[in-house]
């Protein structure tokens, strides 16, 4: 139920949002392993997957992986993350797809803190990537 709850917020948000025009960036752009936050050590990183259109200010969206928090995010690629993220993309928004630490090494709540310093990076970022930092949605399954 959750997870079809989460979906109905997604498409009412993907319909509500039409971002105004500027140019910036080539469609479709990908930024792989952007580091967001460094922890103990660690690089953050998150993947940026920029619209198909070039119109900005655009709605972002951040999609949290699954895997009970100990497992990386190998399969995200798969099916309906990938298929939403098209759909999300060819609908003006940018996707942030965002790693977090894993137990054991990191232990709760580690994780969710590390998707507050996503949000937190995005927000401080909203002119470099052309979002509307009021525009930030999140969706994900399972741990995510």
């Amino acid at each position: 139920m959750k997870i079809f709850v989460s979906f109905i917020s997604i498409l009412a948000l993907v319909t509500s949002c039409t971002p105004c025009k500027t140019s910036w960036a080539e469609p479709n752009l990908i930024l792989l392993n952007k580091i967001y936050c460094h922890v103990d050590g660690i690089d953050l990183t998150m993947d940026v997957y920029f619209p198909s259109n070039v119109e900005y200010p655009n709605p972002a969206i951040i999609y949290v992986h699954g895997g009970g928090w100990s497992q990386p995010q190998g399969e995200q690629s798969e099916g309906l993350a990938k298929s939403i993220t098209t759909a999300l993309k060819s609908r003006g928004f940018l996707s942030f797809w965002i790693n977090y630490r894993h137990y054991p090494e990191a232990t709760f709540p580690a994780m969710i803190e590390d998707v507050k310093c996503a949000v937190r990076s995005i927000r401080a970022h909203a002119i470099e990537y052309n979002i509307d930092p009021e525009k930030i949605g999140a969706w994900g399954g399972s741990a995510g």
